[in-house]
């Protein structure tokens, strides 16, 4: 399956990506409020990983509350994302579903990476 993106300038000094007929407005990175490319990058492989977990847990009929957190560290010139890491925080459940869990989250976040798997890790609140 081929799908298409579109960015197109603003009229100020960003972009606007239209994606689905959804529309993202896109500011200048340099400006620390704006997300940069990286973090874009790290922010759909994590929001992958929360809808895939959030869905696994309704499967299971377990409370759908996920919380995630994404680490990362640039290297090299020009700077290449390394070493991402993804936490995933769930509610407390039992450890052959956390096995299953974790391991179905691995493996969806491995196909959604460019490189270098990220390190999914499961944590039970």
């Amino acid at each position: 399956m081929t799908e298409s993106l579109f960015i197109t300038p603003t009229r100020r000094d960003g972009f606007m990506a239209s994606i689905r007929g959804r529309v993202l407005e896109l500011e200048d990175p340099t400006d620390r409020l704006a997300p940069t490319p990286d973090e874009l990058v790290i922010l759909s492989v994590a929001s992958d990983v929360a809808w895939s977990a959030r869905r696994l847990l309704r499967d299971h009929g377990i409370t759908d509350q996920v919380n995630i957190t994404a680490t990362w560290r640039t290297v090299g010139d020009p700077p290449k994302l390394a070493d991402v890491g993804v936490t995933v925080s769930v509610p407390p459940m039992v450890e052959t579903v956390k096995a299953a869990l974790l391991s179905a989250l691995e493996e969806r976040a491995a196909a959604r990476s460019l490189d270098d798997p990220p390190r999914v890790e499961l944590s039970c609140r």
